[in-house]
């Protein structure tokens, strides 16, 4: 499994144990060069399941993706995205 596939997983899950929610997919885009990063979460399209602050929801799935996968060693809210170090 590569770690987007593992990332993707957690996404899902972390949204599910923290909101009670299932989500269908998980958006990834490049980490733009003026921020941390090796990949992002693009948080807007989760609010169409689970209303609220983007930059919270990133907050609360970014600690949750640093506590479940270990090759996440930390993670930046910028917005409503989550970009993460792997």
């Amino acid at each position: 499994m590569n770690i987007q596939s593992l990332i993707e997983t957690k996404v899902k899950e972390g949204f599910l144990a923290l909101y009670n929610v299932e989500i269908p997919s998980v958006e990834f885009q490049a980490t733009r060069k003026d921020f941390e990063g090796d990949i992002t979460v693009v948080i807007f399209p989760l609010l169409r399941y689970r209303k609220g602050n983007p930059v919270q929801i990133g907050e609360d799935l970014g600690k949750y993706l640093v506590e479940n996968i270990n090759e996440i060693t930390s993670y930046t809210v910028v917005k409503g995205f989550l970009n993460l170090v792997v």
